[in-house]
């Protein structure tokens, strides 16, 4: 008799046993499934939770402590090389009188306060990497955005611009917030390449906030106009910026390692700097996701170890009551591997059989489940093979610790047996 036909026979004449199979493997499937897809649901909401958060890091000279540190080209230079790190966007703050256009009014031009002019002027070696536009509270409407290359370029609020008449192209002037006989002489003027607008949460609210606080008078310089102005007030090339840099990494969930491999530079004092790092709101975010990760992980290897045990125990004690049949196989000259063989191809063929049912099971738990973790949960076909190919290892494990005995007995002890 073939071992097709002798397949065929016990599963016909087994009924029982082959039902009970059929729900274990049943089960265990589902519980796989259901568990794998979860797990591959986690790490989607992971990756993308990567690709849309925004990961940054500021170097700043620590003037709290007394640092004469600087954050000059040679560093921001070094730390933009660093891989990983995309883009960045050096920072001076300075505030300048502006010469021939009008502020949006606040507190100062009310009581007529000759700092009603004074505005917060915004150095950028590239003002769309600035973190009012790159967290999105400004947005450009007109024109473009100042970067590396530009000579006395700047972007102006929509609010300014509408104040004064503005439009891209115009020229505005720009003097340093120092004595009124040197303004003058130090004057620098500035060309409106673009115009932004504010979110609503942006815009001023209090009428008692000063002009130079309020965003609608934020102007964007490029950093060479604000190192032309202010090196001719000191007197002395700059080559740092006043407010340090922020760099954006490709990747948050890499930006403490990055930050880890700028403070390895070598040459700067890096206890004279303040780091601030923008990650953590990803790592709220992200810490559940990971938990959640940890927890499918045990939860499949919990049920891939019970299914094991439980199917080995099983099948143990039904592969006893079979030792006589097994001995009669043995000899007829079957060979050992040829027996463990159609006891595996047996509880194969049942787990084959339960495995559409539980696709459809998972398919139907899927859902309400992913509902309950907060994930939109979807069986692909990655999870279905995957679950099929982890059943499958199971049954074979199983099988093969219940034919031990069918390996260490002889035909003759087996056929003794009733």
């Amino acid at each position: 008799m073939g071992v097709k036909k002798r397949v065929l026979l016990f599963l016909t004449r087994n009924k029982n046993k082959t039902f009970i199979l059929f729900l274990i493997f049943m089960f265990i499937s589902v519980f796989i499934l259901i568990g794998l897809t979860a797990e591959h649901g986690v790490k989607e909401a992971q990756e993308n939770l990567r690709e849309t958060m925004l990961g940054y890091f500021h170097i700043q000279t620590d003037t709290e402590h007394g640092s004469a540190e600087l954050v000059d080209d040679q560093l921001v230079r070094q730390v933009s090389e660093l891989e990983g790190v995309c883009e960045y966007n050096g920072l001076d703050v300075v505030f300048m009188h502006v010469g021939d256009i009008r502020l949006v009014p606040g507190r100062l031009t009310a009581v007529g306060d000759p700092d009603s002019t004074l505005a917060q002027v915004i150095g950028n070696s590239d003002s769309s990497a600035n973190e009012y536009f790159a967290l999105e509270m400004f947005r450009l409407i007109s024109g473009r955005h100042v970067s590396s290359g530009d000579k006395g370029k700047a972007v102006v609020s929509e609010e300014l611009a509408k104040v004064n008449g503005l439009s891209l192209g115009d020229r505005i002037s720009l003097l340093p917030n120092v004595g009124k006989e040197e303004r003058e002489t130090k004057m620098g003027t500035v060309e409106i390449i673009g115009i932004y607008e504010m979110i609503d949460s942006q815009k001023t609210t209090d009428p008692n906030m000063a002009e130079c606080d309020m965003k609608e008078n934020y102007i964007f310089v490029d950093t060479g106009f604000v190192r032309q102005v202010m090196g001719e007030v000191l007197g002395e090339e700059i080559t740092a910026y006043s407010h340090g840099a922020v760099f954006y990494v490709e990747d948050v969930a890499s930006l403490d390692q990055i930050v880890e491999q700028a403070e390895e530079i070598p040459g700067y004092y890096w206890k004279g700097y303040v780091i601030e790092k923008n990650n953590k709101e990803y790592h709220d975010l992200s810490e559940p996701l990971i938990r959640m990760d940890r927890f499918l992980m045990i939860f499949i290897a919990a049920i891939c170890v019970c299914g094991v045990i439980i199917l080995g125990l099983i099948l143990i004690m039904w592969t006893r009551n079979r030792l006589h049949e097994a001995g009669i196989l043995l000899s007829m000259g079957i060979s050992r591997y040829a027996v463990a063989g159609q006891y595996l191809l047996e509880n194969l063929l049942v787990m084959l059989g339960a495995y559409p049912i539980a696709w459809i099971l998972g398919f139907l738990a899927v859902g309400p489940i992913g509902a309950r973790m907060g994930l939109e949960l979807q069986l692909d076909s990655l999870s279905i093979l995957a679950a099929a190919g982890i059943g499958c290892g199971i049954v074979t494990v199983s099988t093969l610790l219940a034919s031990v005995r069918i390996f260490r007995m002889e035909p003759k002890e087996m056929l003794s047996m009733d």
